[in-house]
């Protein structure tokens, strides 16, 4: 069966392959007739930079003066009422060398 299908395959794709090849061909082949070149005119894209003036449209930054810097009281309400210590952080002490 198999010597049968072998050649029967190969002539029949050579066959297609040629009829294939030939009909492109001979839609190729055809003379057609051009015609006169159309003149068209040219049409440019980019666009068209207009110049801005340089002038700056924002009013210019007002500088503020910071307002003065007043410590806030804390009142100590554990012991006595009446002794008022500034809110100023004062850093704890700490011993760092170690027992000597």
């Amino acid at each position: 069966m198999l010597a049968l299908r072998l050649p029967f395959a190969a002539v029949s794709g050579v066959l297609f392959s040629l009829a294939v090849f030939l009909g492109l061909w001979q839609l190729v082949s055809v003379p057609f007739d051009v015609g006169d070149p159309v003149v068209g005119r040219i049409v440019d894209y980019t666009p068209q930079r207009k110049d801005t003036p340089l002038a700056n449209k924002r009013d210019p930054k007002v500088e503020r003066t910071p307002p003065p810097v007043t410590p806030t009281l804390i009142v100590d309400t554990w012991g006595d009422p009446s002794v008022v210590t500034p809110a100023v952080y004062v850093a704890p002490k700490i011993d760092v060398d170690g027992p000597r």
